[in-house]
């Protein structure tokens, strides 16, 4: 039970989250729950195609352990870890490189630009697997392009739910929206009436370890992501509930403008920091990674205005290769100091 040290009796594996929601958390899972996840996941990924696996994922994290490699197990495909995303580019020169390859986004983005650089083609694989974090639309379309024989899985998920929540692939006519994906398996889910995402059904964890308050409320898990649903069923995640800050008065959603930045013209991927700010208790700083020229600092607040509040406007962008992330791809707002240089900001 939540709110306890003591294992419970069908507990099968105790998994830590990441912790970028807070402090990591022992998930305990049974084995219906990881036996639903497999079943799920092999389902909504088309396993049943796939030899063979490549794989960029920490098995210590979910995605990685129960989101890729049990499901190759269970259906015989051969994995091949990759300790480092250059392995994945020599084995295309070999030839080598078929099958699926699964990362979080910024794995995925670095292995495109390195693919493009080598003008090499990746005709060979046949399923690119995405989880961790949301994935724009510019990375969306540039996947497409790079592996033009492929499809491509966007997924949503959580440890508490063995992981994987929601999937959507590049043969669904929303992929190149902002939605996130479909529920998995027999997972059902609902919006609250505070826009959180609830899901429930078999995947959905026993409890935490230790003295830490269960998420999961008359069999529901609470998932502290606010989101939409479309009467199809397909789900949006819209961002954290937790993630709001104080701008001049103002409550902003750091993941609402993040998620305008995203749909700019020539944006891959951007990060929103709020920096204290003693006029008006924080101030926004956004950090970007562009797929073409960066756009001016005049373009990207004419474009913003368009869709978003003035006061959630940042007041200041910057440039960079890539957005800093923890050890499993997430992004790690507290290493975004270092990208606040000088050189690097958007005039």
């Amino acid at each position: 039970e939540s709110g306890t040290t003591v294992v419970a009796a069908n507990c099968a594996l105790v998994l830590f989250t990441s912790g970028s929601a807070g402090h990591p958390k022992g998930v305990q899972l049974s084995w219906q729950n990881i036996e639903a996840a497999s079943e799920a996941i092999c389902a909504s990924l088309d396993f049943h195609a796939v030899k063979q696996q490549w794989l960029l994922l920490n098995l210590h994290y979910s995605f990685g352990l129960l989101g890729q490699l049990l499901p190759a197990i269970r259906m015989g495909a051969q994995t091949q870890r990759a300790d480092h995303i250059l392995e994945v580019v020599r084995a295309l020169g070999d030839g080598e490189l078929n099958g699926m390859i699964s990362g979080v986004p910024s794995q995925l983005l670095t292995l495109c630009q390195l693919i493009e650089r080598s003008q090499k083609k990746a005709a060979g694989v046949t399923h690119v697997v995405s989880a961790g974090a949301a994935v724009s639309a510019s990375l969306r379309r540039q996947l497409c392009d790079v592996f033009p024989s492929a499809t491509i899985y966007v997924n949503y998920g959580q440890t508490e739910a063995s992981p994987r929540i929601l999937c959507l692939n590049s043969n669904d006519e929303n992929f190149h929206s902002d939605a996130t994906g479909y529920p998995v398996g027999n997972l059902k889910t609902n919006i609250s009436e505070e826009g959180e995402l609830l899901v429930a059904g078999d995947q959905i964890m026993l409890g935490y370890l230790g003295d830490v308050p269960s998420p999961v409320i008359d069999g529901w898990l609470h998932t502290g992501d606010t989101a939409s649903q479309a009467p199809s069923g397909l789900v949006t995640i819209i961002g954290r509930k937790d993630v709001v800050v104080n701008v001049g008065g103002e409550k902003v959603a750091l993941a609402n403008v993040e998620a305008a930045i995203n749909a700019l013209p020539g944006v891959t991927c951007g990060m929103v920091c709020p920096v204290a700010n003693e006029h008006y208790g924080n101030a926004l700083y956004a950090v970007l990674v562009f797929d073409a020229a960066p756009l001016s600092y005049a373009g990207l607040v004419k474009l913003l205005g368009e869709v978003v509040a003035s006061h959630c406007i940042p007041s200041r962008f910057y440039q960079a290769q890539a957005l800093p992330t923890n050890a499993n791809g997430k992004l790690d707002r507290s290493k975004a100091n270092a990208y606040f240089q000088a050189a690097q900001r958007i005039i």
